[in-house]
């Protein structure tokens, strides 16, 4: 799958006439070169610096299988450290890891003003924590095909592969374009995240807030295809590279070079994999530096829900589960007494039109709810202070104790206004309705008619 982290290795098998040497080579270092012959003369390519590791024969020595890797696979090597003084700068470590397993960078490498701080670092191999080092700048680590260490995150190459040097149908489609726009990584204790929607997931101990952003700047709005070729080949292009590839309709795709194999015999065949898990189990494989899953991945605050715990995503047994959309954005959160949606009874919802609950499960009916215009539904909202221009109610309005001294306002079966006053026992003392003023004495009301005198100053009208 599309990645950043990986300390990329590369594997060559040779077959061919005896070269002149025998097993007694097994650890030396061989570069390779595929020369294609144009018109009367031989055009070379290196492909790289291979240490060999086996050297057999079935027909004793008159030709030979020789297996190389190149210098990513041999630094196997428990990460050691002389560097005193943490936090370390950035470049300083990788300059030790080079001298250290003695491999040269690129010319041109030039590493960020980033620093590292300590940390149990032994647990790791050279390899991975060079995988380390390149997913902080948002890049992979390879060998180039003159043996040095380079950094890049899937290199344009300028070649296009059209119709014509296709084998029949040889392009195969395993998914819709892919445009990455946001970056997940950190460990599963810290997760970390840039940039909302499709994009890659990588664990990486050593990577920051700020370095996912500035790897995601550099990234953010790459489309590629995920697909198989199968086509004629190039010994220039590698894995880590990026080609343009012709499909049926005349459109061009980005594809990164996820994983090649390249068959010289007479003449040349290659198939391209990109966006597929590869299947290949190579002698020197090792834990990879970073597990990189393509995922759907999002804020900071989503991220630590999502990604840190399996558990709260409801795959291990939560009860908390986000929704996502086609695209792979999220469009409502559901909180449920079941991980599972069809089973749930008990469910808080919360998407763009409100929040709101149901105890008779996904579909409702919500009794308790918020919604996006403003309303608020429910059997009982117990407050404080409310404070409002306007109270507004179907039947009944109370303030005080239901059961003892109280305020009620509201329409009696008639649908006729009244307001009734209530004493420290419960008991009815005071009802005023559209025609009349009743008070109590003993329990037994009085009523008072219109126009009807009834103290000092007091009128009913």
């Amino acid at each position: 799958t599309l990645s950043i982290g990986c300390a990329c290795a590369r594997k060559i098998e040779i077959g061919c006439w005896y070269p002149g040497f025998n097993t007694g080579y097994v650890g030396a270092e061989m570069a390779v070169d595929i020369g294609l012959l144009l018109d009367d003369a031989v055009e070379w390519c290196q492909v790289g610096v291979f240490a060999i590791d086996e050297i057999t024969s079935q027909d004793d020595f008159k030709t030979v299988n020789i297996v190389g890797y190149d210098k990513m696979a041999k630094l196997t090597d428990p990460y050691t450290t002389a560097i005193a003084s943490w936090p370390a700068a950035f470049s300083d470590i990788c300059d030790e890891i080079a001298e250290t397993c003695g491999f040269e960078y690129a010319a041109g490498t030039v590493f960020p003003d980033y620093t590292i701080p300590a940390g149990d670092y032994g647990r790791y191999t050279y390899r991975e924590m060079l995988g380390y080092l390149a997913g902080c700048m948002g890049k992979n680590a390879r060998f180039n095909g003159d043996g040095k260490c380079e950094f890049s995150f899937y290199t344009q190459t300028g070649v296009t592969i059209g119709r014509g040097i296709q084998y029949m149908d040889g392009l195969k489609k395993t998914g819709d374009p892919i445009t990455v726009m946001s970056l997940s990584s950190g460990t599963d204790e810290n997760p970390i995240a840039s940039g909302v929607g499709k994009g890659i997931a990588f664990v990486n101990p050593l990577i920051t807030q700020e370095m996912l952003d500035a790897a995601l700047a550099d990234i953010v709005g790459f489309t590629y295809l995920p697909c198989t070729m199968h086509w004629r080949g190039c010994p220039a292009i590698r894995a880590g590279d990026m080609v343009l590839v012709t499909d049926a309709d005349g459109v061009d795709h980005n594809v990164p070079i996820l994983e090649q194999t390249i068959a010289v015999d007479g003449g040349m065949e290659c198939n391209i994999t990109c966006g597929a898990e590869s299947e290949t189990a190579y002698a020197f494989d090792q834990n990879r530096p970073s597990d990189v899953k393509l995922n759907r991945v999002y804020s900071a605050v989503q991220q630590s829900i999502i990604d840190a715990t399996e558990r709260i995503t409801g795959q291990n047994g939560g009860a908390v589960v986000t929704r996502y959309d086609e695209n792979g954005l999220p469009y409502e959160l559901l909180i449920m007494n079941t991980p599972d949606i069809a089973s749930a009874t008990q469910v808080w919802r919360w998407n763009t039109a409100g929040l709101g609950y149901s105890d008779t499960g996904y579909n409702g009916v919500y009794e308790t709810a918020i919604t996006s215009d403003g309303k608020i539904v429910a059997d009982f909202i117990a407050t404080g202070t409310l404070s409002a221009d306007l109270i507004s109610a179907f039947n009944h309005i109370m303030a005080g104790d239901p059961e003892k001294q109280r305020l009620e306002l509201g329409l009696d079966d008639g649908r006729n206004p009244f307001l009734s006053v209530y004493n420290a026992d419960g008991d009815l003392t005071l009802r005023l309705t559209n025609n009349a003023v009743d008070f109590t004495d003993d329990l037994q009301l009085k009523k008072y008619a219109f126009g009807t005198r009834v103290g000092l100053g007091i009128f009913v009208r």
